[in-house]
């Protein structure tokens, strides 16, 4: 990695290891490798494969750091490391990569390199696609007017003013104008529409993504998730919205060093892969992330912002943390000159007569007569 400039921390036997992890550290390019990372890498992926038997390493990048370097340095030093561990002999089928926040964006932009590449990078040595790619709380765009945004923000750690800042750190003088070009596409993919989705199912087999529900970008992450869903249904997506919590707190509880309900989470994903009879793994698209999704009320807020096709979710099952899902039907209404679907479900009458819309990238609270009160049971 000396010609990139990175470097790689390997935790575990990386010659015993029949699976390697390469992990990315979050903290916007700015914060470097904390100790709760580290705590992290060992609870999930090392512990679960020491319980299924399965010799699993992990090699943690450390990138240059803002404003020692800027893009694309970290992304060409992310490139570097998968085609260290590829090279090495590691098949792309017992490969795994991702990372938190920063580290989430520097997963899509891999799977991006590795679905379209792009010819200002160096290539990603495999024409097969990886295991598996895991995005916690990944930060997927410049932009901070989304509702998530200005809801949670008064409750978050992070605020718009940070990751404003993060993003002229990131992008240098020009990043105002990031949006608009190649460095900025490729920081940012999902700032690119609907590109950014276009062949990620040969870069990839499984997906974990999560989102804290009073997290500022739980907005962007859940429009990504429908993204990767609608236009990859091989990938297999496992999508957890998790209760009450806030910005990568895998990390907070990893800093703590005790394992919580974010740890064991993502070691039960892990585990699963390493179980190819597990039915849950034939399970794919909306489907299985439904089934993940927490809470009807905050279910039916995703739905609404984002507009899910309702079909999709008839007949997901329930247990005691995942919330029965029952779409009664789509609506489609013109609000302000903006046609959108909405998506009704039993669970949120009994919490409250009126939904949230998303109009022209803008919240709006619509009553309940207001979508067609009881005339949305009669189409």
């Amino acid at each position: 990695m000396e010609e990139d400039g990175g470097s790689l921390l390997w935790l575990g036997d990386h010659n015993e290891a029949s699976t390697v992890v390469r992990f990315l550290h979050g903290g916007g390019y700015i914060a470097p490798l904390l100790k709760g990372h580290l705590n992290w890498c060992r609870d999930v992926f090392l512990a679960a494969g020491a319980e299924t038997g399965t010799k699993v390493a992990v090699a943690v990048l450390e990138y240059t750091l803002c404003p020692e370097a800027r893009f694309p340095t970290q992304l060409r030093q992310a490139i570097g490391a998968v085609n260290t561990l590829l090279s090495s002999g590691f098949p792309p089928e017992k490969i795994l990569l991702g990372g938190d926040s920063a580290g989430g964006i520097s997963a899509a932009q891999l799977l991006c390199q590795i679905a379209r590449p792009n010819a200002l990078l160096p290539p990603i040595q495999t024409s097969r696609p990886l295991q598996a790619a895991f995005m916690v709380s990944p930060w997927l765009s410049r932009h901070t007017n989304d509702y998530s945004y200005q809801f949670n923000e008064r409750i978050e750690i992070l605020s718009s003013h940070t990751v404003k800042k993060s993003v002229a750190y990131l992008m240098g003088d020009n990043h105002n104008s990031c949006s608009m070009c190649d460095l900025g596409k490729l920081a940012f993919p999902i700032d690119s529409g609907t590109a950014c989705f276009q062949g990620l199912d040969t870069a990839v087999r499984h997906l974990y993504i999560t989102a804290g529900e009073q997290e500022v970008m739980k907005d962007q992450i859940v429009a990504f998730t429908e993204g990767v869903i609608k236009f990859n249904p091989k990938i297999n997506v496992e999508f957890i919205l998790q209760k009450e919590q806030a910005h990568y707190f895998i990390l907070i509880e990893g800093q703590q060093g005790v394992p919580g309900i974010c740890t064991e989470g993502m070691k039960a994903w892990n585990a699963k892969l390493s179980d190819p009879t597990d039915p849950t793994l034939s399970l794919q698209g909306v489907g299985w992330m439904t089934q993940k999704l927490i809470r009807a009320a905050t279910i039916t807020l995703q739905i609404t912002q984002y507009s899910l096709p309702a079909e999709v979710f008839h007949g997901a099952e329930a247990d005691e943390n995942v919330v029965h899902i029952n779409i009664e039907q789509t609506l489609t209404k013109n609000l302000k000159g903006t046609t959108e679907k909405r998506c009704l479900t039993n669970e949120w009458h009994e919490h409250s007569d009126w939904l949230f819309g998303k109009v022209r990238g803008k919240a709006k609270r619509a009553s309940y007569e207001e979508l067609g009160g009881d005339d949305l049971k009669a189409g």
